[in-house]
């Protein structure tokens, strides 16, 4: 198997977030804790406060964003920083939260996103040869760091590897397994418990289930036992393994920062206004190729249906009276749910 480039160092990482309410994007989540670790043992964890340069209260803050369901991220965030269950109301539990994080001196994602940045440049001294790892990142951890990450700045325009241990790493190696989430497979592969949805207990779980890799990988190759070795051999090939078109593309990068601008600074009855008002605001590109899960062969089938441009597609769900009926027309195409939620944004 070639390498595309030896990784001389390896990063674990693992967020622990809040929740978003349906018809809203992963990367709109909020990071309320960041655990990392070297294979070294150095180690990193911060909380994080999303809403720490609010001029609202904590629990104002959650509602104006809009975006967030705030019974479950409330819920949640006391368990992480208190260690158990919530008591009282909404109102009651974000003020009990807000004084917490002021007395921890809880920064802010932006500062936290710092921090991490600097851990990762003290102990990876060349990043372009930096692998950085979260179970089911490409799903949720890579995408939920690109969402918070300031334009312009390290996570946006970083080397890095990015590897999916759950897509890259367990699903090839152990292809006969049912289960490749992170508590079943640290249970088979290393054994013992941790203290699964802490950012650090996760990171240190997912290296010591990627050791256990490292073992079977090189004994299935014939090869010395070694983290980097099977990371340079199974990480996608790129300059990053993560390279979805919306952060790759210009125009979706464009759309996102112009969104989140204005939503900042927009009520919640106007959030789904104001994101249909700026995307069309925007020229649709004509590349089928330029929308999110269009590959070759979707492309070659919806050219067969006489589909040639983003256009002409977006034509085709404005002759449909309702999303069901265009999604009876995709039916048989690659993830043609999430192909017909993305044109009906469109339209």
């Amino acid at each position: 198997m070639p390498v595309v480039r030896t990784i001389r160092h390896c990063c674990v990482f693992d967020l622990e977030t809040g929740f978003i309410k349906k018809g809203f994007r992963r990367t709109d989540t909020p990071i309320l804790e960041i655990g990392a670790v070297f294979p070294n043992g150095k180690t990193f964890q911060t909380f994080t406060n999303p809403y720490l340069d609010s001029p609202l209260s904590l629990y104002d803050s959650m509602v104006e964003d809009g975006k967030i369901k705030v019974s479950s991220t409330l819920s949640f965030w006391h368990s992480l920083l208190f260690g158990n269950s919530m008591r009282g109301t909404d109102k009651d539990v974000a003020k009990k939260l807000e004084h917490k994080l002021l007395k921890l001196q809880v920064p802010s994602t932006e500062t936290a996103l710092q921090n991490f940045e600097a851990f990762v440049k003290e102990n990876a001294k060349d990043i372009s040869r930096t692998a950085i790892v979260a179970h089911n990142g490409n799903s949720f951890d890579f995408k939920i760091m690109d969402g918070n990450a300031i334009p312009g700045s390290f996570w946006d325009t970083n080397s890095m590897h990015y590897i999916d241990s759950y897509r890259h790493i367990a699903r090839p190696l152990y292809p006969d397994r049912k289960k490749y989430g992170l508590a079943p497979l640290h249970k088979d592969l290393v054994g013992g418990t941790f203290k699964h949805h802490r950012a650090l207990d996760d990171s240190k779980a997912t290296l010591e289930v990627l050791q256990v890799c490292a073992k079977d990988y090189a004994k299935k190759n014939e090869l010395k036992t070694n983290l980097n070795t099977m990371l340079s051999h199974l990480g996608v090939e790129g300059r990053v393994s993560y390279t979805k078109r919306e952060r790759l593309n210009p125009i979706f990068k464009f759309v996102d920062s112009a969104v989140s601008y204005v939503l900042r600074s927009t009520s919640a009855p106007e959030l789904s206004r104001v994101k249909k008002l700026v995307r069309n605001s925007i020229a649709a590109p004509s590349d089928l190729r330029s929308i999110p899960n269009v590959g070759p062969k979707t492309e070659a089938k919806l050219q067969s249906m006489g589909v040639h441009t983003v256009a002409e597609l977006v034509g085709m769900r404005k002759e449909c009276e309702t999303l069901p009926e265009f999604l009876r027309k995709l039916n048989g195409l690659y993830r043609y749910k999430k192909l017909a939620e993305y044109i009906d944004k469109l339209a």
